[in-house]
């Protein structure tokens, strides 16, 4: 069964004459009535009444023109959605964390420039509280926050990326003396962490007040460039992925040593707001962050989808 066949039975059950259809759809009177033929052959079904005057619908006929009608309608409405889609323009402001190397963005924009050449992708980066003032002051489209940001909050928001955190630190800092890292043990060591309401500090927080305990912070920062160097300096120890620290720990100025319970996991959402309907510019970006998955490769710290 084709469509094009449905098309040609409908619009000869609908005017009633093979000769106004062949006319109406500017196709032969013959090819209509063999592929009509071919239909009810299919259906081992009598469609039409063909009579000296014209053709009308048989019982059949009817109840099938019914659902005919609803599956063309459907399938005009799918076309529609794709051409639209294919000339979808506009801009888009997107944010993106500062713990993100630049070949994140780099490969967003870079997917965005292949599958929707006529959308303009600014990206702007600052850390992830103010981030997500600027989501909702709609000063930017769309976000990449982390889920504890986006949880109760009037926001849609897709999850694309999850990792554990682990303590990252300069290498000749060995914690508790090599011993297995709880996270009682790691309560006493001093860590450097980002001001709130930075997503990383929430997950670290909620960790130890779920365990009744408080971490020992040694330095609180606002800068992600001012985090990593006093990680690397050894002015302390911090708790987040390793792949946002991929390029120190290549070059061995960091390393990550994971925790054995009560583990911390990072995920990503790609985040709008839901106050208002979205452009179809925005709402493009917002599929294709999600279905990309944007996997970290962990050789090059970019997104191994992207990269593809």
């Amino acid at each position: 069964m084709e469509l094009r066949q449905l098309r040609y039975f409908a619009t000869v059950a609908k005017l009633e004459s093979f000769s106004r259809a062949s006319a109406h759809l500017n196709v032969a009177q013959s090819a209509l009535s063999r592929q009509i033929r071919l239909l009810e052959d299919e259906l081992s079904q009598r469609l039409l009444h063909r009579t000296g005057r014209g053709a009308i619908p048989t019982h059949v006929g009817r109840l099938l023109l019914q659902q005919a009608l609803t599956l063309l309608s459907d399938a005009d409405d799918l076309k529609t959605t794709a051409l639209m889609y294919n000339k979808v323009a506009g801009k888009v402001r997107l944010g993106v964390p500062a713990a993100f190397n630049g070949t994140f963005a780099a490969s967003v924009i870079q997917r965005c420039q292949i599958e929707y050449p006529d959308v303009s992708l600014h990206v702007y980066e600052a850390m992830s509280g103010l981030l997500l003032e600027w989501l909702v002051d709609g000063r930017i489209d769309l976000a990449i926050l982390y889920s504890i940001q986006t949880a109760r909050r009037h926001l849609v928001s897709a999850p694309f990326d999850a990792k554990p955190l682990v303590l990252v630190h300069a290498p000749a800092m060995v914690p508790c003396q090599g011993e297995p890292l709880t996270l009682n043990r790691v309560s006493r060591l001093p860590l450097i962490v980002l001001e709130r309401p930075n997503g990383s500090r929430l997950i670290i927080d909620e960790s130890f007040a779920s365990r009744n305990i408080g971490p020992n912070i040694a330095h609180e920062v606002t800068a992600w460039v001012v985090f990593k160097e006093l990680l690397v300096t050894g002015k302390g120890y911090g708790l987040l992925p390793e792949a946002e620290v991929q390029s120190e720990i290549d070059a061995r100025q960091l390393v990550g040593t994971p925790l054995i319970e009560s583990p911390m996991t990072r995920t990503l959402c790609i985040t709008r707001t839901n106050s208002k309907g979205p452009s179809a510019a925005t709402q493009l970006v917002f599929d294709m962050v999600h279905r990309h998955g944007l996997d970290w490769n962990a050789d090059h710290g970019q997104p191994a989808s992207l990269a593809s």
